[in-house]
């Protein structure tokens, strides 16, 4: 059982949202400087899982436009703190939908504009240089390559903000759902002046515990990232990519992606 997000106090300011079964606790504290403070923790007094979440300074918000009908939040974290006793460390983020159109009363609408934010082409970048920057990148594409909403940001430089998106990789049918699903690994994003490579380890349906092979039309790829002409390694790093909504071969190939044969 779980509950709505509720305040907690206003000194300083804090909403957290629980559920008793199994226990898990989100918790997000202002820390007095701007920003926001998180914790997680499952397990009763986070024996499982005990998570202290530090946000990067930029986080993207698109509101309701072409390439995104519904308004979405989205920002890059640092993680901290244990696993069953035991010190882990790590990156993550927060994102969400808002679906302005079911306040408005409006469920048609709603379920159209929300479908049209998620059927997309997206990567979801970040990372620590072994100098200590972190960077993070946002990229979006879901009607045509080249076209599309863009971020990316490092510790020291104003961030970069684009229209100009294009991912160039070869797309390639998934052999074990036999729906014409298809996942890229390797590829190059172009946003804006900015070239990212990623070497991806595996292309599949989804990350979940059990492979999601009734949502037809989704996969998702994993794997390293850097910037630029020189390749690196960060000290962390958190490299997600999805294709969601109709990652069919015959739409993919109507944006402009390459499909193998």
């Amino acid at each position: 059982m779980s509950g709505p997000y509720h305040k907690m106090g206003d000194r300083p300011k804090c909403f957290e949202i629980e559920s008793t079964s199994p226990y898990s606790l989100l918790r997000f504290t202002d820390d007095g400087s701007g920003g926001v403070a998180a914790e997680f923790k499952e397990g009763p007094g986070g024996s499982i899982l005990d998570l202290k979440v530090t946000p990067f300074p930029v986080a993207v918000i698109s509101h309701a436009n072409p390439e995104q009908p519904a308004p979405y939040f989205q920002v890059n974290t640092l993680v901290t703190g244990t696993y069953m006793g035991k010190p882990v460390r790590g990156m993550g983020g927060f994102d969400r939908t808002f679906v302005v159109d079911r306040v408005k009363g409006d469920g048609g609408r709603e379920e159209q504009n929300y479908a049209a934010t998620y059927r997309c082409t997206c990567a979801l970048y970040s990372g620590v240089r072994q100098d200590g920057r972190r960077e993070c990148l946002y990229a979006l594409i879901t009607t045509k390559n080249g076209t599309g909403i863009g971020m990316y940001y490092i510790d020291g430089e104003e961030p970069i903000v684009t229209d100009q998106v294009r991912l160039d990789a070869v797309f390639r049918r998934l052999p074990y759902v036999k729906d014409d699903t298809v996942v890229y690994t390797d590829a190059v994003w172009t946003i804006g002046p900015k070239t990212i490579h990623f070497n991806g380890k595996w292309g599949t349906k989804s990350f979940s515990a059990y492979p999601k092979l009734d949502k037809h039309g989704q996969s998702q790829c994993f794997g390293t990232w850097y910037e630029g002409d020189t390749p690196y390694e960060h000290v962390i790093s958190h490299a997600f990519n999805e294709n969601s909504g109709d990652a069919f071969a015959e739409r993919m190939k109507s944006m402009g992606f390459k499909i193998a044969d």
